[in-house]
This record gives structure tokens, sequence and C-alpha cells, in this order.
């Protein structure tokens, strides 16, 4: 983590930390969510250990331990629904029930085979219900893997092999091949530390044009000799997403392949939106009325063709609570991952946008 970012966050738990203390996060929960309701917004959910071994970039990972705790929180202090009984709410202006507690709504992208492994035992435990919202490539295999994933492998791969057994003329074309990525500095003899690099770099990676970014991959991972990527599985299968709609989780849409969508053309759109709602409705035999966004990126016309498509709510990325007010097509959320959440009060001041 950076130092500038370090401080921020010590700011940030030192003011937590004192609200909480004095008994006025109570006070500014019931007047911050008078009148609104908070989607939160998650990725992975791994262990410690694997979260620190995983090159997982920043903002997509919460530790198992925290997630337990967050869990237990927003059953203590918030009426957790569904992402469609959250819309219902907000067709009737976001009421609150007789306890008075504020609306909130538990969210998931992607299809993560972690949030099968990890995220269902614990919202189960605390009685939370939640919303997750599927790429239907990932989960078919038609995408093998989220071109971050695809980053951090093949990278991690590199770096390994310069380590350990590159010589000679696969060194020199290794070291060349990183160079040109603008990534000299695995090339260096010392240890780096591989997480914060690679989230660093994922930024540099997703401005790049999709054949571009896939072309640098895909020399990396030749000259590297990786064949194949290790036996790691990223995202459930079918029957495992099955068990989750039987357990009750809410199974919306992500799009089939998980581009931007204000990138693909109007006749790729069908496809996109149609058919993997189509998908999940065949597989899991229950409707699917509910969307989100990949990358949060979203514009006039993708817009109205989610509506086309049935769709009756889209979240988006865009951070903030949701309000009378709001789109139900572009629903705020609120992210959460490890670095904003390492306690109990940083998670509640996250919630109230503190």
């Amino acid at each position: 983590m950076h130092p500038v970012q370090r401080v921020r966050q010590a700011a940030r738990l030192t003011l937590a930390t004192s609200l909480q203390v004095t008994g006025a996060l109570g006070l500014l929960r019931r007047r911050r969510m008078a009148g609104h309701a908070v989607i939160l917004m998650y990725h992975r959910i791994l262990p410690r250990k694997l979260a620190r071994y995983d090159y997982a970039p920043n903002g997509m990972t919460v530790t198992t331990d925290l997630f337990e705790r967050q869990m237990r929180y927003l059953a203590q202090h918030y009426r957790t629904l569904t992402l469609p009984e959250l819309y219902e709410r907000l067709e009737q202006g976001l009421k609150t029930g007789q306890d008075g507690r504020p609306l909130a709504a538990v969210t998931f992208d992607d299809g993560w085979h972690d949030n099968y492994v990890h995220a269902l035992p614990r919202l189960q435990r605390h009685r939370v219900p939640a919303t997750l919202f599927v790429a239907t490539g990932f989960i078919d295999g038609d995408t093998d893997c989220h071109w971050l994933e695809h980053m951090k492998l093949v990278l991690a791969h590199a770096y390994q092999v310069l380590r350990e057994q590159a010589a000679g003329a696969q060194e020199k074309a290794l070291r060349q091949t990183l160079e040109n990525m603008g990534l000299e500095i695995l090339c260096r003899g010392d240890a780096v530390e591989l997480g914060p690099l690679l989230a660093a770099h994922a930024r540099g990676i997703a401005a790049l044009p999709p054949d571009a970014r896939d072309r640098h991959m895909a020399d990396v991972q030749r000259v590297a000799e990786l064949s194949a990527f290790p036996g790691t599985r990223y995202y459930m299968n079918w029957k495992e997403l099955r068990e989750l709609a039987d357990a009750g989780i809410c199974i919306g849409a992500h799009t089939r392949t998980h581009r931007e969508l204000p990138e693909v053309p109007d006749e790729q759109l069908g496809d996109e939106l149609e058919g993997a709602g189509e998908t999940l409705r065949k597989r899991l035999g229950q409707p699917v009325m509910h969307f989100a966004y990949p990358y949060g990126k979203h514009d006039t016309r993708i817009r109205a063709a989610v509506a086309r498509a049935g769709y009756a709510s889209a979240c988006s990325t865009q951070s903030g609570l949701v309000s009378r007010n709001s789109s139900p097509l572009a629903l705020e959320r609120i992210n959460l991952h490890s670095a904003v959440s390492l306690n109990q009060a940083m998670f509640a001041c996250r919630l109230l946008e503190i």
C-alpha cells in the first residue's frame, strides 16, 4: 500500500473508532439512512492466507474473518433484503419496517467460486439474504477467467520463471517482453511484493484495447512456457450455482462475457443482455429480473437496452446510497474490500459514506 494510502486509512480508522466509542455512530446511522437504503458490493471472499497470496487486485477481496463480522453487524443493525425485495421497497418510497432498522442488500459480482465456498455458509449462519450477479460465460467455461485473474496468473508465473529457472534465450526474451509492458521491476534480482505491483499495473492494462491486452498476455505466456493455468478454479459451475439459487440466493445477470457494454455494438448487445438472462432462466428455472453492469460502465444506450431486455433494475458501481430519486437502472452501491473495512467501526462508517 502506498504511504499516502496508509495515512488515509489510519485517519479513517481513527475517525470511525472515535464515532463508535462516543456512541455517535448509532445516531449518525439513523439520520443518514432515513429515506435511504444501502446496496453492498462484494467480489471475492477469501481466507486471510489465500487473500495474501492470491494477488487479487485492491478493491476486490474481503477476508473471511472480516466478512463474518460484517454479516453479523448487518443482521443486528439493518433489515437485510434481496435485490428484488429492495426494488419493491424503492417503488414504495423506501419505507422501513416497524423496527425502524435501515434497509440493506448484499450483492456479489461475477460468480467467483469462493462465494460458494466461503460466503454462502456465513450468509446462512447470520440469515442474511444476498443477490449474485453472474457472467454466464465464466460459468459455462467459454471465458476461461476474468482478465485480471489471467494477468495475475501469467505475470506471477513469469516472475517465478525468471527467479528460479529461466536462462539463455528464454530469459532474454522474457525480460524483453516484460520490459515492453513497463514491468522491468519483475526482471530485477531482488524480491518484490507481487500483490501491490500487479494491482497497480492492472490499471494500465485495463486501459488497453482488449486485443492489445490479450496480445500482451499471450506474449508473456508463450515466452514463459505457461501452457496451461494451475488447477485453481476461479468460478462456480452450474451445479454450485443451482445450489445457491435453491438456498435462496437471488441470481441476477452480469452479461455473458463481462465486456464493457458501451464498447459493445448493437448487434452483439442482445447476446450479452437477453442471451445471458435466458441462459440463467433455463439453467436455474427461475426468473432473472435484475442486472449489474460489468465494471459499472453504462450510458443512455445501454440503459435503454437493459430495459428492453426485460430487467427491472440494474446496479452500477457508482458509490452512494440508494434514495427515492435513484434510477432503478443505475442503482448506487458501496464497494467493500478489506482495506476499507478493517474493523466494525470502519465497516459501519463505510456503509454511511463517512
